[in-house]
């Protein structure tokens, strides 16, 4: 990491709740109003997840002279008020490239979401993060080193996704300004989750989502 000019703070746009789980629109352009629910097996237990049309998001940048890293996810928050505190369901994307493709555009990120989708690419990682109770499973790590990139990513044998559809949607018909786009994916995902680098005691989960769409919040300025 001796290489790293500067990892700037995650920035949290809005804070996760289980009551409010949706931002105020501030725009009166028409919204498309999606009914799908994302149901996730877990531990003999089918968990419900609500479809948020204009999501917050948390947000983060990584830079150093040669390349990048962002992360752009949306916590998607229960149906069961009760299971809202318990288990939480995070999908996102990550992508580290060559500084030279920075901010992500809606080009190059078509780009990422294309190598992503046929899953040839090196430089981006679909992600999923699913919290039960006080622990927080990932299906991969960043790993950080002295190579080209910023950092690269661990393995995961035992995870596998699918991405069926993707499309770009301009942040005005949410009410953001025209620095912010919403990624929105429809797939499914199976497979094993590990806990995160910082827990001692290492475990995994095994989650299986047949369908899920989601939206995911990206800013070019951050």
């Amino acid at each position: 990491m001796k290489n790293i000019i500067s990892i700037l703070t995650v920035l949290l746009i809005a804070n996760f709740s289980c009551n409010k789980v949706e931002p105020l629109i501030v725009s009166d352009n028409p919204v498309k109003t999606i009914q799908d629910s994302i149901s996730v097996f877990f531990k003999n237990d089918t968990i419900k997840f609500r479809f948020v049309k204009c999501p917050t998001g948390l947000i983060s940048v990584a830079m150093r002279k040669d390349s990048f890293g962002i992360n752009r996810s949306t916590i998607i928050p229960s149906e069961d008020t009760m299971a809202c505190y318990v288990n939480v369901l995070q999908i996102g994307i990550d992508i580290t490239d060559k500084i030279e493709n920075y901010p992500v555009t809606k080009e190059v990120m078509k780009m990422h979401l294309d190598q992503m989708q046929s899953k040839t690419s090196t430089l981006s990682r679909f992600e999923v993060k699913f919290s039960d109770d006080c622990y927080t499973y990932q299906n991969f790590e960043r790993i950080f080193n002295d190579s080209v990139q910023l950092y690269t990513y661990s393995k995961n044998d035992y995870f596998n996704y699918k991405i069926d559809n993707y499309s770009i949607i301009d942040g005005s018909s949410c009410g953001y300004n025209s620095s912010y786009f919403l990624i929105e994916l429809e797939g499914s995902f199976n497979g094993v989750l590990y806990t995160s680098p910082n827990i001692i005691n290492k475990d995994s989960i095994f989650v299986e989502c047949p369908k899920f769409k989601t939206r995911i919040l990206h800013s070019m300025n951050n």
